[in-house]
């Protein structure tokens, strides 16, 4: 299981202990085995989410596209969990277009993805945590990574969005819950912006290419 219990996705709404949610390994290997694809990658590539959209262009990008190339990759599937890491994984999908390979993002913050300009993005209107689906709905990740197979055929357009059909509960009451503040909770996200504040400051004070 890859730990994700240090992000700032939606704890209250929703769960990250299914991962093929945002992660969808066996969904890519039955439409390998379907012939949808040609094949999957043998590595996945992850990306730290970054603050600093000059370190994610000049180092993480650049090492993502490295390793696509090395790995023979035609195409990179992009998932984005928390509200940060939309920006960064945009970043790296423009610079990937750029040098020629075709990207698709899936994620659940729309106003940051299209902000960035994607060229191709698969919308579900979740609670972070899940862009690929609800937890262990597999006919749902399975139909959310359709629509991102069917976006890399389809789409003829530059900043492409698909937004998929489905919802996340009848009420909808989760919208009013993610980033709630009140008493119950203030002190306790006082002390872990402080904590977050000094990791960055720690990792601003580390020399470019040590990172």
């Amino acid at each position: 299981m890859l730990f994700t219990d240090n992000l700032a996705w939606d704890k209250e709404s929703t769960h990250t202990r299914d991962v093929e949610s945002f992660l969808p390994l066996n969904q890519l290997a039955q439409a390998a085995d379907s012939g949808r694809i040609g094949s999957v990658s043998p590595r996945f590539y992850g990306v730290p989410t970054e603050y600093s959209q000059g370190r994610t262009q000049r180092e993480d990008a650049p090492a993502v596209l490295a390793m696509c190339r090395e790995d023979q990759v035609d195409v990179v599937l992009i998932a984005a969990l928390r509200p940060v890491c939309h920006q960064t994984v945009s970043l790296v999908s423009r610079y990937l277009e750029a040098h020629g390979i075709p990207t698709v993002v899936v994620g659940s913050a729309r106003d940051i993805v299209e902000e960035c300009g994607v060229a191709r993005f698969v919308f579900n209107d979740f609670p972070l945590g899940n862009p690929y689906g609800k937890p262990d709905d597999r006919a749902m990740q399975q139909a959310t990574l359709g629509y991102a197979l069917d976006l890399l055929e389809s789409a003829r357009l530059p900043r492409s969005t698909v937004q998929t059909p489905f919802i996340w509960s009848e009420d909808e009451s989760w919208r009013a819950v993610y980033a709630r503040v009140d008493e119950g909770n203030r002190e306790a996200l006082r002390r872990e912006g402080e904590a977050r504040r000094g990791l960055q400051a720690a990792a601003a004070e580390i020399p470019s290419g040590n990172a």
